[in-house]
């Protein structure tokens, strides 16, 4: 069973929401979200088609906040070796409940075209007061 692809992200939190891509390639997953995180990890199958474990390391820029409810910080930081267990074709959008250190969040995650696979490598996104 293999997850090979190009999949889009939401995901929220107690204080926000964020949106990403992310690439799964023979296991090796890359992505990124539109307030700058970078995601880098590998993907396992788990026995008997019971789905995907996932570990993976997160860049989280200076400034941003984590939907969890941190405040933003002054310098860059790294969060590494987070472990999830996800379902089998991640639920296909389908909101999904889970612990990620620092706190719960609920991802919707979906499979995309190939084609879009560039986002994964991370867009700059700015908004402004009208």
């Amino acid at each position: 069973m293999s997850a090979d692809g190009t999949y889009s992200f939401a995901y929220c939190g107690e204080f926000g929401v964020g949106v990403g891509v992310v690439t799964i390639q023979s296991n090796i997953l890359k992505g990124a979200d539109l307030g700058g995180g970078r995601y880098s990890g590998v993907v396992s199958a788990k026995p008997g088609g019971a789905g995907y474990r996932v570990r993976y390391d997160m860049f989280i820029p200076a400034d941003v906040f984590l939907v969890q409810g941190t405040s933003p910080q002054d310098i860059a930081q790294r969060r590494d070796d987070i472990t999830i267990d996800l379902p089998p074709d991640f639920d296909n959008g389908e909101p999904i409940k889970l612990f990620v250190p620092p706190g719960n969040i609920t991802i919707m995650i979906r499979r995309i075209s190939d084609d879009l696979a560039w986002y994964a490598s991370g867009v700059k996104v700015t908004m402004t007061r009208a």
